[in-house]
C-alpha cells in the first residue's frame, strides 16, 4: 500500500504521444507552479561565510549552525545507569532509553524511557549469566575449540564443553557397549556451585566439525558404524543425537550405551526413561528426556516427521 508520504510514478511507454491539454488547463495550471516556485524560494535563505561561499540551508536552521566548527557531536556513552533512579534522572537528560543494570535478571532487562516510565522486556530463557565474581555475561550457545582441543560454548551459564579428538578407552570390545574401561568424558556441565554432570561415551571419539546456522552443533563423524554423533549446544544445556546415515547402521550399531556421572547432585531414573537430578534440598536441578527416534522421512504438507517412538 503506498505511503502518505510517497506518490506512486506514473509511467508512459516509449514512443507514445503527450496527451492534449486545451489551453485553458495549462493557464490554470500556471499559478500552481508560480506558487511552488514562490514556497521553495522562502523555504532556503543564503548564508555568505567568510570564504565567499554560498551555501543554501533550511529557513528553520539558525545561520550559526552552517559556521564549520570542526566538532564531533558529543558521545553520550553507554545507555546504562546504576539503579532505576539515576537511569530515570539520565533518561531525561539525554532524551533517550536508559538500562537500570541493578534489575538485570537471567531472563529480563528494565529500561526507563524519557518521559519516566518504565519498560522490562521479559524472555522466555536465558539471556544473561553470573559468572564466579557476579559479573554478567550474554549468553552464545555458539561452539569453538579451546587450545586443548576440546569443544566449548563462548558463553554458557553452566560452563559446555565437549570432548574433542580421543581415543578409545583401554579394554574397549566395541563402540557404543558398556565397559568396565573408563569412559571419554564427551559432555560435561558444571554450575557456580561446583555441581557436575558428565556424560561419558564407550568408543573413540573423530575430530569433531562445528556446524549450524549458529556454530552449536558438533558433529563426530562415524563415531558408530554408519552413524554420526552430535551434541547441540542450546541456552540452558544440550541436545545428543545419533544420526543413522542408512539401514545398515540399525544392524550394525543395535543398542548404545553411556554413562553417566553426577557430582552434588542425585540421579534418579524413571519408568519412561527419563533422568531427573535433584541438589541437597530435593530441589531439581536438570532433567535427561526419554530418548526418541524418528524417520527420516518428512510430510510433504506440515514437513514434519509422521513416524515418531519414545523410548522407555
Amino acid at each position: 500500500m503506498p505511503s502518505l508520504f510517497h506518490r506512486p510514478a506514473r509511467h508512459r511507454a516509449a514512443g507514445s504521444e503527450q496527451p492534449y491539454l486545451p489551453l485553458s488547463s495549462l493557464r490554470r495550471l500556471r499559478p500552481v507552479a508560480a506558487a511552488l516556485t514562490l514556497l521553495m524560494a522562502v523555504e532556503a535563505s543564503v548564508v555568505i561565510e567568510s570564504t565567499g561561499q554560498a551555501v543554501a540551508l533550511p529557513r528553520e536552521v539558525p545561520a550559526k549552525s552552517a559556521t564549520a566548527s570542526g566538532k564531533k557531536p558529543k558521545k553520550l556513552g553507554p545507555a546504562t545507569a546504576a539503579s532505576v533512579a539515576a537511569a530515570r534522572l539520565k533518561a531525561k537528560i539525554q532524551n533517550r532509553r536508559i538500562e537500570a543494570t541493578d534489575a538485570r535478571t537471567e531472563t529480563s532487562t528494565t529500561y526507563v524511557n524519557p518521559d519516566g516510565t518504565v519498560t522490562e522486556k521479559a524472555y522466555a530463557g536465558p539471556i544473561r549469566f553470573k559468572d564466579d565474581d557476579g559479573s554478567w555475561h550474554s549468553v552464545d550457545p555458539s561452539l569453538e575449540q579451546a587450545s586443548d582441543g576440546s569443544i566449548r560454548a563462548k558463553g554458557h551459564p553452566h560452563g559446555l564443553t565437549l570432548a574433542g579428538k580421543h581415543a578409545a578407552p583401554k579394554g574397549l570390545k566395541a563402540a557404543g557397549e558398556k565397559s568396565a574401561a573408563a569412559p571419554v568424558p564427551l559432555v560435561t556441565v558444571e554450575d557456580r556451585a561446583g555441581r557436575q554432570l558428565q556424560l561419558g561415551w564407550y568408543g573413540a571419539l573423530p575430530e569433531p566439525t562445528i556446524e549450524g546456522a549458529d556454530d552449536t552443533v558438533a558433529r563426530y563423524k562415524d563415531a558408530l558404524p554408519a552413524t554420526d554423533l552430535l551434541i547441540e549446544s542450546t541456552r540452558t544445556g544440550y541436545e545428543q543425537f545419533l544420526e543413522l546415515k542408512n539401514r545398515s547402521a540399525v544392524d550394525a550399531t543395535g543398542q548404545v550405551a553411556y554413562n553417566l556421572k553426577a557430582k552434588g547432585l542425585t540421579a534418579k531414573a524413571h519408568g519412561d526413561g527419563s533422568v531427573t537430578f535433584t541438589d541437597a534440598k530435593g530441589m531439581t536441578a536438570g532433567v535427561l528426556p526419554s530418548p526418541v527416534t524418528w524417520d527420516a522421512q518428512t510430510d510433504k504438507n506440515s514437513g514434519s516427521t509422521p513416524i515418531r517412538r519414545r523410548w522407555g
